[in-house]
């Protein structure tokens, strides 16, 4: 029954492999048959402990518990092989389901359990089964952080010689993609690719559905390695080779896998026509698939998500909702909780999109409360970053103080899990949602904490971003206490805006990201227009026009001519103001930037008549600080 079980199991119907064990371990209870009953307690922990999709916190334990259970049996039995296997399921099971917080204590039993199994099948002379062992201690080795990887490394590589020794080739190609993951995690994805591609090669030796099934989830590796490495028409070719081989071969699941790996390249590259081709095209074949296993409907689900994601980055809101309301009834339907969170945060963000606030708060919340109900604490916190932002989106005051204190909470989860990059992104929100409630002290702070974790983290481009956060939070501090008069001094707080600003354009100058540089240049140039200095002012709005041209960017050429008319009007320059107003007017509305287009309306019509008005500092503030603020979070994938 073991065999059943594990067959269920590689086919991808967890659920059925666990009904199986289950049924099994109480036929032979009622029969009296210990050894009967812990053999299926172990299947049913080898089950759990290997899903590749993750468990609960409530599975882990019983993986856990169920795992124990059945390694007291057979140690009462005396059977020392079968002990060993429950300490090798042992190893990984206590691993599952587990936060960061409590993953340290877990991994020393992890540890103990797995050297206690490779002792024990080294004095039996268990080549195979102190292979297993080796490769538990390298998944659990690899749990504790950058520095683990080389022990991890030792072991996979102690594996690997064990299977050669075998003849094991279909092991040892599996144990050398362990080794191109491991090396994928140490920032060395040459060598990942190098490993991978020599397993791929090995795994085509192998004629069963298993070494098909094994090819697929290779390859994904081996495409993440060649996207780590942006060569992305040797990753496009890789996988198109190794579609046609799976079509040739009559397996649709591995070739809807290998597809999948097609759209991750594509949307990589940055082509979303070609993605969006590929992910229609995955959609079909795994429809194809017979029987609708569990395993292939998760696949469905989860490619309607990247479609959607790929919609919406292509602002078709309306077409990315209707993908995630199509995932959203396949996880109801396969019982999937874990989708029908992710999918539930992702709807609010296409709500926000759409315009629907009190929705995607509504979506984002019942995300929050069902990544709670599982204990899953980093859906808890991506779900409270979907919130943060569907309450900045409504934007009244209420909701900017329920965004601190939503910020807040995420960044609390993601700092107890020891997620990095998330809290950075967490305090991001953090700092944003200070700037609306106008405590500039608190974002100032806060928004140096986040850059600081980025550039930590190794995101540059959102360490970057967050330098123009900095200046941008000094820049509504300076608007709070006032402007100076024409002539006069520019107090401290302009003179710290100021400082922010140019250390912001220095560091995007430094990574040579034109797109970063016009933002960092409207940024500077807010700061002269607000302080009267008209030459340096004029200065950096003619490079930061010029650059728009150059790049091409309508929206960023748009607000320089909108500081041009405030600079003219500050100035007391009128007559010079209402032709860049005119133009501004012209890109806003030839790009459908309705605040944008409103704002230029203002200037123009203030510009209009003989009798100008002194320039308000509202209107000054609009144009550049809407320029800045268009970054709207992190943008570098995990």
């Amino acid at each position: 029954m073991r065999v059943v079980v594990c067959a269920h199991a590689l086919l991808g119907d967890r659920e059925k492999a666990r009904r199986v064990a289950d049924e099994e371990r109480e036929a032979f209870k009622a029969q009296g048959e210990a050894r009967g009953e812990a053999a299926m307690l172990l299947s049913g922990a080898e089950v759990a402990a290997g899903a590749p999709e993750g468990v609960s916190a409530a599975e882990g334990e019983e993986a856990e518990r169920a795992a124990l259970a059945a390694r007291d049996t057979f140690r009462s039995l005396g059977d020392q092989k079968m002990e060993a296997m429950c300490l090798t399921a042992l190893a990984t099971a206590h691993l599952r389901g587990k936060s960061k917080r409590a993953q340290g204590e877990a991994v020393s039993r992890a540890l103990a359990a797995g050297g206690e199994a490779r002792a024990l099948l080294q004095q039996l002379g268990d080549k195979r089964g102190e292979a297993r062992a080796l490769h538990a201690l390298a998944v659990t080795s690899s749990q504790m952080g950058a520095d683990s990887v080389v022990d991890a490394l030792r072991y996979v590589r102690e594996a690997l010689a064990l299977w050669k020794d075998l003849g094991d080739q279909r092991s040892e190609a599996l144990e050398l993609h362990a080794v191109a993951q491991l090396q994928l995690q140490d920032q060395r994805p040459q060598d990942a690719a190098d490993a991978s591609q020599t397993a791929l090669t090995s795994l085509q030796g192998v004629k069963s559905g298993k070494g098909q099934h094994h090819q697929a989830a290779v390859l994904s590796t081996a495409t993440a390695a060649f996207v780590a490495l942006k060569e992305f028409e040797q990753a496009i070719r890789l996988c198109e080779r190794k579609v046609a081989h799976f079509q040739a071969d009559d397996d649709p699941m591995s070739e809807a896998i290998a597809t999948e790996a097609l759209v991750t390249v594509h949307l990589a590259a940055g082509d979303r026509t070609e993605a969006l081709r590929a992910a229609d095209r995955a959609l079909v074949i795994v429809r194809s698939v017979p029987g609708k296993s569990r395993r292939s409907r998760r696949f469905e689900a989860a490619m309607l998500q990247t479609i959607a994601d790929a919609r919406l980055a292509g602002d078709e809101a309306e077409a990315a909702q209707e993908a995630l309301e199509a995932a959203l009834k396949i996880y109801k339907e396969i019982g999937d909780q874990d989708g029908l969170t992710k999918a539930h945060t992702n709807m609010s963000y296409v709500e926000m999109a759409l315009g629907e606030y009190r929705d995607a708060i509504r979506a984002a919340g019942d995300a929050r409360d069902a990544a709670r109900g599982e204990g899953d604490r980093l859906q808890e916190g991506a779900a409270l970053l979907a919130l943060c932002c569907a309450h900045m989106s409504k934007g009244s005051k209420g909701d900017m103080r329920r965004c601190v204190g939503v910020a807040k909470d995420a960044q609390d989860i993601f700092e107890e899990e020891q997620h990095k990059r998330a809290e950075a992104c967490a305090a991001y929100l953090l700092a944003n949602a200070y700037i609306n409630t106008k405590e500039f002290e608190k974002a100032i702070v806060v928004a140096k904490k986040s850059q600081s974790m980025f550039k930590e983290a190794e995101c540059r481009d959102d360490e970057s971003n967050l330098a123009l956060l900095v200046a941008h939070a000094h820049f509504f501090q300076g608007l709070a206490e006032g402007a100076p008069d024409v002539g006069a001094k520019p107090p401290d707080v302009w003179q710290r805006a100021l400082k922010a600003a140019e250390d912001a354009l220095a560091m995007s100058r430094r990574r040579g990201n034109n797109e970063q540089i016009g933002k960092c240049l409207l940024g500077v140039a807010q700061v002269h227009v607000m302080t009267k200095n008209g030459k340096d002012a004029q200065q950096t709005l003619d490079e930061a026009l010029e650059l728009a041209r150059k790049i091409e960017s309508a929206s960023a050429e748009a607000y320089a001519h909108t500081l041009n008319a405030q600079l003219y009007w500050a100035l007391k320059q009128e007559d010079l103001a209402p032709e860049p107003a005119r133009r501004a007017l012209e890109l806003f509305l030839q790009i459908g930037d309705q605040a944008g287009a409103e704002l230029a309306e203002e200037m123009t019509r203030l510009t209009a008549g003989d009798d100008v008005p002194a320039a308000p500092t509202t209107a000054a503030a609009s144009a550049a600080t809407t320029a800045v603020a268009e970054y709207d979070g992190p943008t570098e994938e995990e």
